[in-house]
């Protein structure tokens, strides 16, 4: 997919709070091991018109691969229902408007019904011009975690996309919500959330801790077998 210029990256984390964790800015997709690509909302030709999440509707129910992981997605005020659609390469779209007669626009957002440490999304807009891109992740009490902006040009190319996400040092994002807004006026304009990735790869120095625990439990089964 063809990604947008990115003009500049800013973290805008300076609240009154105190977190967990400590808190990056991701544009690479590869940096996640789980993916959620939104046509399972929609198996016939990647189009449709999905429940709100809340309350709790199944077919607003997502489930990730490889792992089976599983959230919900849709619209923030998440008393409306959203749309699917396919871009031009098929991949599968939330859109952040509604309505027919009066088009009304909203933030997109995703939630994990176990925590993860990390997740970020394609981001694709019809809108010409510069804007600012927002992901903000929060928590299980429903606390807003740093956040993290792009200010991008986009061009009106179909299908053109920018993959932006955020990751914590501790497996504490409930979920994470995406704004584009025009840079000038600061209003929201249309735009759809893509493919979503979520769980950080882990590090090599993790792998390397977790590798000789699993041939430990192995030798410890091993005997206790022989002993039984």
């Amino acid at each position: 997919m063809k990604l947008h210029l990115l003009i500049a990256v800013a973290s805008l984390s300076v609240v009154s709070v105190a977190w967990a964790g400590t808190y990056a800015p991701v544009d690479d997709p590869a940096a996640f091991v789980q993916s959620v690509n939104w046509c399972q909302f929609a198996p016939v030709n990647c189009t449709a018109t999905v429940a709100a999440p809340n309350p709790p509707d199944p077919s607003a129910a997502w489930v990730s691969t490889p792992s089976g992981k599983t959230g919900y997605a849709g619209l923030f005020y998440d008393s409306h229902s959203f749309s699917v659609t396919p871009d031009p390469s098929g991949m599968g779209l939330i859109n952040s408007f509604y309505g027919a007669a009066t088009v009304t626009l909203d933030d997109v957002s995703a939630t994990f019904d176990a925590p993860t440490d990390g997740a970020g999304a394609y981001i694709e807009s019809s809108y010409v011009g510069n804007v600012v891109v927002t992901v903000q992740p929060f928590n299980d009490v429903y606390n807003f975690l740093p956040y993290f902006q792009w200010l991008v040009n986009f061009d009106g190319t179909p299908g053109a996309s920018l993959f932006v996400g955020a990751t914590s040092s501790e497996s504490e994002v409930a979920g994470v919500i995406f704004d584009v807004s025009d840079a000038t006026t600061g209003n929201t304009v249309p735009f759809s959330m893509g493919t979503l990735e979520f769980d950080q790869v882990p590090e090599p120095g993790s792998i390397a801790l977790v590798a000789p625990m699993l041939l430990g439990l192995g030798v410890m089964l091993r005997k206790r077998a022989r002993k039984s």
